[in-house]
C-alpha cells in the first residue's frame, strides 16, 4: 500500500530502545552476564502523520524516569525531509 505499517514503527522503536540502553551501558552482554533482562510492559504510540515508502526517518530517544525495576523511555520518529 506504499506506507509504513505498525510492524515497522514498532521495529524501529525496538531498535532505538536497544541503542539507547546500550549507550548507558545496559548491553545484551551486560545483562546476560548478570542473568537479567528487559521486558516491554507498556507502549503508547501516537501517529501524527503517515510515513510512506522512501521517506528517510530518524528516531530521537531519551529516558523519562528510572526506578528500581522500571526504565521509562520515549522515542520520536521524524521524517527527515519535513520534520
Amino acid at each position: 500500500m506504499g506506507h509504513m505499517n505498525v510492524m515497522w514503527y514498532t521495529g524501529k522503536f525496538d531498535e532505538a530502545s536497544w541503542s539507547l540502553l546500550s549507550a548507558i551501558g545496559l548491553t545484551q552482554s551486560f545483562m546476560k552476564a548478570r542473568k537479567q533482562g528487559m521486558a516491554a510492559v507498556q507502549q503508547n504510540v501516537t501517529y501524527k502523520k503517515e510515513l510512506v515508502a522512501g521517506d528517510v526517518v530518524s528516531v530521537q530517544s531519551g529516558i523519562l524516569d528510572v526506578t528500581e525495576k522500571v526504565i521509562r523511555l520515549f522515542h520520536e520518529m521524524r521524517n527527515e525531509a519535513t520534520g
